[in-house]
């Protein structure tokens, strides 16, 4: 519990001055929402009703030989050394634990599975 509680301090601390892990993680997500589900990286969803009252700010991009994570897109910008140090630990939290982001909830579970709708809880 007392390192939860320092754990989470710490990251909000991150998020409000933009340093560290926490931001750097929410910055991967910010990147990688602009490429998934667009022309340049279609999703294939299979169930578009989780996303249909989500979806505001643009339409999604839909295709049956679209992608279901960021890392399988040709377009993906993450750099090797992000991907070694967070892409293993951010795939295991989206699927273990339902979360996505640190400061600011993304659009997409990007590492695990986009078809598990968009993410409901900060990690």
């Amino acid at each position: 519990m007392v390192l939860s509680d320092k754990i989470t301090s710490d990251f909000a601390k991150e998020c409000s001055s933009k340093t560290g892990m926490a931001y750097a993680i929410d910055q991967i997500y910010a990147e990688g929402s602009e490429i998934m589900c667009t022309e340049a990286c279609p999703c294939h969803i299979s169930d578009q009703t989780k996303f249909s009252t989500d979806w505001s700010l643009r339409e999604l991009v839909i295709k049956p030989d679209g992608y279901t994570n960021l890392l399988d897109c040709p377009s993906e910008t993450l750099s090797t050394s992000h991907e070694a140090k967070y892409a293993s630990f951010l795939r295991t939290a989206e699927k273990q634990f339902g979360c996505a982001g640190i400061c600011k909830l993304p659009e997409f579970f990007l590492f695990s599975d986009v078809n598990n709708g968009p993410p409901q809880v900060l990690c």
